[in-house]
């Protein structure tokens, strides 16, 4: 059913959301108590992965609502009285965005925001001057 699919959508963007503002929170705490550990760049890194599957399935979720949405829309066809297909007309088929704005569209705004906010963390937490010397020496061993 559709609403079903609904339920699973809210419960899988409030895990997202839960697991981001947790690493978030603990990045916090860590640099407010002391210096940046070694390790706090790879909890930025897993945050942009989470965020990156997070949005994959916020478009799954959107693609599977699009095709539920038709089905019922074609059955809709075969009866009597259309409510769903009416509701839409009302709405001018989503192509008015004060009347309607998909919530998907929305919705995959914040998990870039997240993101961002993850990646603002890796720039300033990555052991830069340490890659620039591992990545010199791997270098000198390719030009050899």
């Amino acid at each position: 059913m559709a609403d079903r699919i609904s339920q699973r959508r809210t419960a899988a963007n409030t895990y997202f959301l839960s697991v981001n503002s947790a690493i978030l929170a603990f990045v916090g705490y860590l640099t407010s108590k002391m210096e940046p550990v070694d390790y706090m760049w790879l909890l930025a890194l897993a945050g942009c992965m989470l965020t990156l599957f997070w949005y994959n399935i916020i478009n799954s979720y959107k693609n599977l609502n699009t095709a539920k949405w038709q089905v019922v829309q074609d059955i809709e066809k075969r009866l009597p009285i259309s409510p769903y297909d009416a509701e839409w007309d009302a709405l001018q088929r989503g192509k008015n965005p004060r009347l309607y704005r998909p919530i998907s569209h929305i919705e995959s705004w914040v998990p870039g925001v997240f993101c961002l906010l993850h990646l603002i963390v890796l720039v300033r937490t990555f052991p830069w001057s340490s890659f620039a010397v591992w990545f010199t020496s791997v270098a000198i061993c390719v030009i050899k």
